[in-house]
């Protein structure tokens, strides 16, 4: 009976319109959106390369793969940091809400939640709307790790 009332701790954000959020295990650091390297032969989900202190974190456009198309990064959008698979990435978010206590029991899985290809997810439902718990290690497509640099030596 206790698990029931176990909750996780959450950051929100927004992606254009849609409420998002992340663990905040997962997390690593929010910063404010930068400059970003170009990768030529990139997939159209990723944003960038970021060079944070001689570390290349690849930035992912998460309002592209939720489906709202290209975007131009704005100096208010924001990058949420997140570690998953021994790996670090990041994704563009459009704004920071608050951090939020989430119930497990309100996460519902959705094992045909398709967005972009193979991603998969939750969907909360709280007081005030819906919300997507992103899960990054799914987020991160395979393909796309391998066209990632492993080192800040890569020549960025």
């Amino acid at each position: 009976m206790a698990a029931e009332n176990r909750n996780c701790l959450a950051l929100v954000c927004y992606a254009g319109e849609q409420r998002v959020a992340f663990r905040l295990p997962q997390i690593v650091r929010v910063v404010a959106a930068a400059a970003l390297q170009q990768s030529p032969d990139a997939p159209e989900h990723l944003l960038g390369l970021l060079n944070l202190g001689g570390e290349i974190i690849p930035v992912f456009d998460l309002l592209f793969m939720l489906g709202a198309g290209r975007h131009r990064l704005r100096a208010s959008d924001s990058f949420v940091l997140v570690q998953a698979e021994g790996r670090r990435f990041g994704f563009r978010v459009t704004g920071i809400d608050a951090i939020v206590a989430i119930p497990e029991a309100s996460v519902r899985l959705l094992s045909d939640f398709q967005i972009e290809g193979e991603l998969h997810g939750a969907v909360v439902a709280a007081e005030d709307g819906t919300l997507l718990l992103m899960t990054p290690e799914r987020l991160t497509l395979p393909d796309a790790l391998r066209m990632m640099p492993i080192a800040a030596g890569s020549g960025i």
